[in-house]
């Protein structure tokens, strides 16, 4: 009898081990989390839902992935995200390489204006693996690179009425940049008054002319066009953006999750690149030919690149 209660007694302790412990190794499901600054129909907000989309399609068994933007629970901004990403707080983000500097200081070279001369020079950069040792070291803090995105063209859009076409129209005049010291050293190293802030922060501050100018791609431009409609094609940045994975986080997921992440990386990369591209393009184009932003070509290219060298040198 003694025999029989103690053999009852474990089989009770064992099916109450198997009923707590089911939840969590059968029925729980795998939760990431994703984010970008925009909103979710921003060209970044769809890159980021694209490859969480391409993550469900390799991985093919069941996964949760809330997505954070602007107009959804927000997380805040990119700043915010790779410090969040830095603590395994946040799963993956998309995220301008100034901001990733915020853990990485190398992530910054990656968004260093005047460092492409164009769109092929820009492809072959990446292609090359020429990127690869500031992967590295931005692995090194947490942050994992699994694909970049970018494409766009970046230019300087002013409240000035006069046509800006030379370095000596560019002397003195006060431009948003992102809150990077490279970025300061850059814009300063051409004659400009770089004050950072912000993205949420330009409207109010050219309206009121406690700047003259920013600089970004067209879909910033368009959200400035009715206040700053002079655009000049200075060209000076080709964007860069990384597609970024908290390695903490990635090391404790499934190994065949990790496989699907890292290619749904390189899937996305390639949608990314070509959407951001066309899309980029074919909006600067629509609001020259609605007669929305006047444009004016820049006619000394060679001597910005000329007076950024030194900077670039020393970063």
């Amino acid at each position: 009898m003694m025999i029989k209660n103690i053999i009852a007694c474990w089989f009770l302790f064992g099916i109450g081990c198997y009923f707590c412990l089911t939840p969590l190794a059968f029925s729980s499901e795998i939760k990431l989390i994703g984010a970008s600054q925009y909103d979710k129909d921003h060209i970044y907000g769809q890159i980021i839902r694209y490859f969480g989309y391409r993550i469900r399609e390799n991985y093919n068994k069941p996964i949760k992935i809330d997505f954070h933007h602007k107009d959804y629970n927000s997380l805040g901004t990119e700043k915010d995200f790779a410090v969040l990403m830095y603590r395994g707080l946040l799963d993956f983000a998309i995220i301008a390489p100034s901001h990733a500097a915020n853990i990485s200081k190398e992530g910054a070279f990656l968004d260093i204006p005047f460092l492409f001369k164009d769109h092929k020079h820009w492809e072959k950069a990446i292609n090359s693996g020429a990127l690869n040792p500031i992967v590295d070291l931005m692995l090194k803090k947490n942050i994992r690179v699994v694909g970049f995105a970018g494409g766009a063209t970046r230019n300087i859009f002013s409240v000035i009425e006069k046509e800006i076409k030379t370095v000596a129209d560019l002397k003195g005049v006060w431009i948003r940049v992102m809150n990077s010291p490279i970025q300061n050293d850059i814009f300063r190293a051409i004659g400009m008054r770089p004050r950072p802030m912000p993205y949420d922060k330009i409207r109010s501050y050219l309206d009121a002319r406690g700047i003259l100018a920013a600089e970004n791609e067209a879909t910033g431009v368009f959200e400035h066009a009715d206040i700053a409609p002079n655009v000049t094609l200075t060209m000076h940045s080709i964007t860069v953006r990384p597609i970024c994975f908290s390695e903490s986080r990635f090391k404790k997921l499934p190994l065949d999750l990790q496989a699907a992440i890292l290619k749904a990386g390189k899937e996305t990369e390639k949608w990314a690149r070509e959407t951001e591209s066309f899309l980029d393009q074919d909006r600067l184009q629509h609001l020259v030919d609605n007669n929305v932003i006047t444009v004016h070509d820049f006619s000394e290219r060679d001597k910005l690149f000329e007076l950024v060298a030194p900077v670039k040198e020393k970063y």
